[in-house]
């Protein structure tokens, strides 16, 4: 199981891909980069299916988006894929 510290340290690693990118990224993208770079990503390859973590990411992603810090900085785009 991640520690709260994975986590955090994923979400600092989010937040510079993010910035870092000049193309809009998909969440899918987006997980696979943490699951490649993160403790906590690939502690959540090891516990299950490959698109586990992946509710966390949207959170995380919703939390930017509302941001007033980090909203105007960050530009991406709904994937049409991911919609329900």
């Amino acid at each position: 199981m991640p520690h709260a510290r994975d986590a955090l340290f994923a979400q600092v690693s989010l937040l510079q891909y993010l910035r870092s990118s000049r193309t809009p990224r998909t969440v899918r993208e987006i997980l696979t980069h943490l699951h490649n770079n993160t403790d906590w990503g690939r502690a959540q390859l090891t516990d299950g299916p490959p698109d586990k973590g992946l509710r966390n990411l949207q959170n995380w992603l919703k939390a930017i988006r509302e941001s007033a810090e980090f909203g105007q900085q960050i530009e991406w785009e709904e994937d049409p894929a991911d919609r329900r």
